[in-house]
């Protein structure tokens, strides 16, 4: 019995300094960043693998509408070369220009898209499953003159000792959270303190887990968050659900 060849696609969204992707793709840097004083930025690309793979290289804008993301085409990114091949071992530079102006308040953000495509000189079995990489990663254009950041934030718990954070932006202008600090309102004691990489654009929700004391609940707790846009304060009261 034969099985039939079919292809897999793998859409991942990553943020941290650089990232292989099932063992043959590498991207450095994973979070592009073009400044108010720059017009393109560049990426790098490593075939960590054993065979010669090409890509589709795509952006996409990235908006929120009443809580869902949207990718939409655009073509406000040059992207150079926007398809390549790459030997094992090799690399190569993707050159990724502004080709519009962009608010000087707001800025703008979309995503990249690496979209792996069949090989002619890849020969695989048909019995054989070939799994295709599509990885996705953001691009930020710095504004010239940022908005002030806007959020709101909830903070509930889920189960015994575990709680949910989330911040919703409810300004004009895209969040690039750095740093999340909590503690409970009129104490020092720092309860939790994490550096991290979230984007959250217009409109948008991000809940992500941690782990406190229950002691907490009910109480209020005072939140600092360190932003590419400036600091945020808020003092909330901890939900039992």
């Amino acid at each position: 019995m034969f099985l039939k060849k079919f292809t897999l696609f793998y859409i991942i969204f990553i943020s941290s300094p650089s990232f292989t992707f099932a063992a043959s793709l590498q991207v450095n840097p994973v979070n592009l960043e073009i400044g108010s004083n720059q017009s393109e930025t560049n990426v790098e690309l490593i075939n960590r693998g054993q065979q010669e793979t090409s890509y589709k290289i795509t952006a996409f804008r990235w908006k929120c509408y009443f809580g869902n993301h949207r990718f939409e085409d655009t073509e406000d990114l040059i992207i150079y070369p926007s398809l390549i091949n790459i030997k094992p071992g090799n690399k190569k530079n993707i050159s990724i220009k502004l080709g519009v102006p962009v608010d000087p308040c707001r800025g703008a953000i979309y995503r990249l898209s690496f979209k792996e495509i069949e090989n002619p000189q890849n020969k695989f079995p048909s019995e054989n499953i070939k799994s295709m990489i599509h990885v996705s990663i953001p691009v930020v254009v710095d504004p010239v003159n940022p908005l002030k950041p806007q959020a709101s934030w909830t903070l509930r718990s889920i189960d015994k000792g575990k709680f949910l954070i989330g911040i919703k932006n409810i300004g004009e202008g895209h969040i690039s959270l750095r740093e999340i600090a909590l503690k409970v309102e009129g104490e020092k004691k720092v309860l939790f303190k994490q550096a991290m990489t979230y984007y959250v654009v217009p409109n948008a929700k991000k809940e992500f887990g941690l782990k406190l004391p229950c002691s907490i609940i009910n109480k209020y707790v005072e939140i600092e968050a360190k932003t590419d846009q400036g600091s945020l304060y808020d003092k909330i009261e901890v939900s039992s659900h």
